[in-house]
């Protein structure tokens, strides 16, 4: 029986303004270690910004002025909270954290795992089971949707029922052949 139903952020419930730049890769090695704590967000985006040779606050708006919210995801999460425990699980410096918390406080609406604060990541299986514990269920009882195939096939292997995110209209029908009632 399905309790809990985890999200990851990017890709799912938000865009990602900076995915498709080419530009990213000059900062992934930056990014790798923000998400995971190895430097703090302060040496990230000073970091980054050296890197572009502009302002930090040019930075940040470059790669995360484009971040928005998927429509209808926000209003699905909160109808499927009315009947499951609700988790956010994801790879996260803390900049993106604060621009999606900002366009929608996700965290009052369940528990979440973020690899910056708990320096563990996806698809790490450490990763999931931490959410797993926050949430006060099985790995059997839950539900966890990622658009990264990678992540999907890592945490099926590991016995949690997935689903690929492509569109907010398939997750609905995937999650209902899952016995999710909506």
């Amino acid at each position: 029986m399905i309790k809990a139903i985890v999200f990851d952020l990017a890709g799912v419930i938000y865009t990602m303004g900076f995915s498709f730049h080419k530009e990213f890769e000059v900062i992934r090695g930056y990014w790798n270690k923000a998400k995971v704590g190895e430097i703090s967000n302060d040496d990230f985006l000073k970091l980054g910004s050296e890197k572009f040779n502009s302002s930090v606050e040019n930075f940040v708006n470059f790669f995360w002025d484009n971040n928005e919210l998927i429509p209808g995801m926000q209003e699905l999460i909160i109808k499927l909270g009315e009947k499951y425990k609700i988790g956010f699980l994801a790879n996260l410096v803390e900049e993106v954290y604060k621009v999606d918390i900002d366009l929608w406080d996700f965290e009052s609406f369940g528990e979440s795992v973020m690899s910056f604060r708990e320096k563990v990541k996806k698809p790490d299986v450490e990763a999931i089971e931490l959410i797993i514990n926050k949430l006060g269920v099985e790995k059997e009882e839950i539900i966890y949707v990622d658009d990264k195939p990678e992540t999907i096939e890592k945490y099926s292997e590991y016995g949690v029922k997935c689903v690929k995110f492509d569109s907010k209209k398939q997750l609905i029908e995937d999650l209902k052949k899952l016995g999710v009632e909506l």
